[in-house]
């Protein structure tokens, strides 16, 4: 069976905005960040597909191939990624509170955000 590779979304100048809020909630908040170990787990082994519709924590956000994975527990995070084009890899791009996502306005912001982050490593990756 195939394996997904991760990359954590990094902005031109090498900084890892999404590793580092990886980092904060796994040294702050143990139990969420075990649940979302658990989710990317599934992720790299099946992928997006297959992962959501089995564990249902994945689901799909917009037209644009970005995919949310769910994390379970208190507080609880979404993780938001899409797949590398050409490559069985996903990049997560933003990580963000389950709380922060009530509102239609954050929730669209966190998706602007994302979608961003996509289309900027996608032009900075060599073809």
């Amino acid at each position: 069976m195939a394996r997904f590779r991760l990359y954590f979304f990094e902005t031109a100048r090498g900084e890892q905005i999404v590793k580092d809020r990886f980092d904060l909630i796994e040294a702050r908040e143990w139990s969420a960040w075990t649940s979302i170990a658990a989710g990317l787990a599934i992720l790299e082994e099946v992928g997006a597909t297959y992962g959501g519709s089995r564990f249902n924590r994945l689901r799909h956000v917009t037209s644009a191939d970005l995919w949310e994975l769910r994390a379970q527990g208190r507080p609880a995070y979404r993780v938001l990624f899409a797949e590398v084009p050409g490559e069985l890899a996903f990049i997560l791009l933003v990580v963000a509170r389950k709380d922060d996502m009530t509102s239609t306005r954050l929730k669209s912001r966190f998706i602007e955000e994302a979608l961003e982050n996509l289309q900027k490593w996608l032009e900075e990756v060599p073809k």
